[in-house]
């Protein structure tokens, strides 16, 4: 599909693989529990007020973790993460988390996840932690529940950032700033990488028995996105198979897109179905398949689908995401899942407690944070009937560089953000060769021109 749907109808599980590394095993204890929140506040102990005569007031740039600053000057404020759901990759956030906390003076509280998918459990155990007088949440609430969640918290003592799920109220509109990744980008990367591929592996494969296949999610506009850059990009470079056309019904020649979002339950075994239905019926003399999807689970069904069908050297997949690559490449799994477009849970991770310090100690607000990321566009006004402004907002979205890996630099990159995360000769979260070089990969971007320019 080439519109946007209803963001109310989206899916939490699937915005959870958005395009993050994950690793998952490590970090502390209590990490993905199902039980409920504690009954008691924990203990805790800090510094008053900052400022003061010794010192900056603040760290130097609000969101941002500075290593030169006391933080014991603050309260040691108390915060928690919940999740609708637990998962590979939240446990690799909570990990980041439960790190940056320790960095800035944070008592926290690993994930908690309700029993079962239950928004009701999950408002509730929301509403447990701040009757126990915890300073801030990081909410992982599903995409299509931030709007309840907003209304709920506006009133309350509590400060919170959403997590990798963006926080848009049902009209489309930001409620709180989003930390994410350039989609758009994303999917245009996705068939670069895809294309060379074929080009190395398959040369004397003619492009007219070539197809790409793109496994779409499009009840989330921010995952149907990188859908329309892949289509985009595939007609750039093939312009003998025709140009982009928005109508849902009207693709590229030997473009496909299967909607895994029509499933009924949208997950890696509705992805293997949906590309097993294309590579075993093509619709036409197809010898070279490349599938770009939006998550780890969709290349795993992808690829699985291949494997099945005696196609693996012949397939090949790519996801926004491939946290979950390095462990199957540890474990001798080669198939035909082959990159992922990732980013480091712990750099992603810095910016989310660091955004909820600045929040609870005073020094930003959801308004102020990140002022040169705030997009022109998209930034949280409230619009009337007639299009006019009725309550204007700077709330920003913040984009993270995004790494292609392989198996030749999948080490390096995670060993990176090990480096990056705990610093020269830490333990982190990977054992694999350490590397000292802290710029061998970018933790920043600049914001694109594309916020300034008033549409």
């Amino acid at each position: 599909m080439k519109k946007f749907l209803a963001i109310l109808l989206a899916l939490l599980f699937v915005v959870a693989l958005f395009g993050c590394g994950s690793k998952g095993t490590q970090g502390g204890d209590n990490k993905g529990t199902t039980t409920p929140p504690p009954t008691s506040q924990p203990t805790g102990t800090g510094g008053q007020q900052g400022g003061g005569d010794e010192g900056p007031a603040f760290p130097k740039v609000a969101g941002y973790y500075d290593p030169d600053f006391d933080y014991t000057k603050f309260p040691r404020y108390k915060v928690a993460f919940l999740s609708m759901t637990a998962g590979e990759s939240f446990e690799a956030f909570d990990i980041a988390y439960a790190n940056w906390a320790k960095k800035v003076n944070i008592d926290y509280t690993h994930m908690w996840a309700p029993t079962q998918y239950s928004l009701e459990e999950f408002l509730s155990g929301m509403q447990t932690f701040i009757d126990q007088g915890y300073n801030g949440l990081i909410l992982d609430g599903g995409i299509q529940n931030y709007e309840r969640v907003y209304e709920i918290l506006k009133d309350q003592d509590v400060e919170w950032v959403s997590g990798i799920g963006v926080a848009r109220a049902s009209d489309n509109r930001l409620l709180r700033p989003q930390i994410g990744f350039d989609n758009y980008g994303i999917g245009k990367t996705t068939v670069d990488i895809l294309v060379q591929w074929k080009e190395e592996a398959w040369p004397d494969v003619p492009w007219e028995k070539v197809a790409m296949l793109v496994l779409d999610f499009s009840y989330s506009p921010d995952i149907h996105i990188r859908a329309v850059g892949m289509e985009q990009r595939w007609a750039e470079l093939f312009p003998q198979f025709g140009s982009y056309d928005p109508a849902p019904d009207k693709n590229p020649e030997n473009f496909y897109i299967g909607d895994i979002a029509t499933a009924t339950n949208p997950d890696q075994t509705a992805a293997q179905n949906l590309a097993t239905q294309f590579l075993s019926n093509p619709p036409k003399d197809i010898e070279v398949w490349l599938i770009g999807t939006p998550a780890d689970l969709y290349s795993v069904g992808a690829a699985n689908a291949a494997e099945k069908l005696g196609m693996t050297d012949r397939v090949c997949t790519a996801c926004q995401g491939g946290g979950a690559l390095a462990g199957r490449w540890d474990s001798g799994i080669d198939d035909a899942w082959r990159f992922g477009c990732i980013t480091s849970q712990q750099i992603y991770g810095e910016l989310i407690i660091n955004m909820l310090w600045a929040f609870m100690s005073g020094q930003a607000t959801p308004d102020t944070i990140y002022p040169e990321w705030v997009d022109v566009n998209d930034k949280g006004d409230v619009i009337d009937e007639n299009g006019n402004v009725v309550e204007e907002h700077f709330i920003p979205k913040v984009l993270l560089p995004v790494q292609v890996i392989t198996k030749d630099n999948y080490k390096q990159y995670l060993e990176w953000s090990d480096l990056y995360a705990y610093g020269p000769g830490e333990k982190g979260d990977y054992d694999y060769e350490p590397v000292t070089d802290i710029n061998m990969f970018p933790a920043r971007m600049d914001p694109p021109e594309s916020y300034k320019i008033k549409k």
